[in-house]
């Protein structure tokens, strides 16, 4: 298995405009649907993250890179990128038979996803303010 070449820190953590693209197909009522969107986010990616850590602590690379899987596309959906990336890396690597590396990269993943969830809280806050 080939592990990209793309350094996650070289990404931005929070592609607005992901977010801002809404602002284009629903010009009317885009906060309340990015606001709708932010919120399912924070309450299922908590659930995502948690059941990623507790599949690895149990060793099961099934279910360790089928949550990576769904946990990347939520992330993608708003534009969560070094996270998107993270879990990426996750899902098509599982533990290549080394479970460090795999730990290693989770802990990067769990401290971007938490500075992602406080980077798109700040999105919601200033664009709730925005006229």
């Amino acid at each position: 298995m080939k592990i990209q070449k793309t350094d996650w820190n070289d990404l931005p953590l929070i592609d607005e405009s992901k977010l801002l693209s809404w602002q284009q197909i629903y010009p009317e009522d885009w906060k309340n649907i990015v606001s709708e969107i932010l919120e399912l986010f924070l309450v299922t990616s908590k659930e995502q993250h948690d059941n990623l850590l507790l599949a690895f602590k149990n060793l099961d690379e099934k279910n360790l890179k089928s949550i990576a899987h769904s946990f990347k596309s939520s992330c993608g959906n708003v534009g969560a990128l070094r996270a998107h990336h993270l879990l990426n890396q996750i899902e098509m690597t599982g533990f290549i038979n080394e479970k460090k590396h795999t730990e290693a990269i989770l802990l990067i993943t769990s401290a971007t996803y938490t500075s992602s969830v406080e980077a798109l809280k700040q999105f919601k806050i200033r664009h709730s303010k925005a006229a």
